[in-house]
């Protein structure tokens, strides 16, 4: 529950695959902070783009690995999981899909116990699960096809600001991802 994005504001909040760092993210754990990351046993490596710690910024997965054997690597990542790093920029403007579709079964199992308890029971009828998401939400689910011109970040940007600023949706959270195209 400590992932947090750089520009999250009060009112966005991520699915659960999205709270674990995705392949296009840079991981920065701030050189005054403590850290331990448990690394699951996913079937690959958690894939990210950069991970910066301990004052040093990891881009190459040699630099990476030398790090992860030595004694502060093995002191703040432990388990039986693999680390990469890899510069894999999004240059999409409608954004790019997570890549944590794979691990969500071990997000969703290790979820409920840093929250101290299973899924809670949704406080409304109808509850639905949107994908990526481990337990039942009340809300509703938007799926937007868009062109080529479209920006991910701007509608983002736009929902916070012209419909989450207002006084009679305060309180009111919203989730801005993008996902595969479902098949149904």
């Amino acid at each position: 529950h400590l992932w947090r994005s750089e520009n999250e504001a009060p009112s966005l909040f991520f699915v659960d695959a999205e709270r674990v760092p995705c392949r296009h993210d840079d991981v920065v754990f701030p050189p005054s902070a403590s850290f331990r990351v448990g690394l699951g046993p996913g079937a690959g490596p958690v894939r990210v783009r950069s991970i910066s710690a301990l004052g040093r910024t990891f881009t190459r997965d040699e630099d990476l690995a030398a790090f992860l054997a030595s004694r502060a690597g093995r002191l703040r990542f432990h388990g039986p999981g693999a680390l990469s790093v890899g510069p894999e920029d999004c240059a999409d403007p409608s954004g790019c899909v997570c890549g944590n579709a794979e691990a969500q079964p071990w997000i969703c199992a290790d979820l409920p116990q840093s929250l101290g308890v299973r899924c809670p029971q949704a406080a409304c009828h109808g509850a639905l699960r949107p994908q990526g998401q481990c337990c039942d939400l009340c809300g509703a689910v938007v799926l937007l096809t868009h062109g080529p011109a479209f920006d991910l970040e701007r509608y983002r940007a736009r929902i916070l600001d012209t419909f989450l600023g207002l006084p009679q949706y305060q309180g009111l959270q919203v989730a801005v991802s993008k996902v595969p195209r479902s098949p149904l």
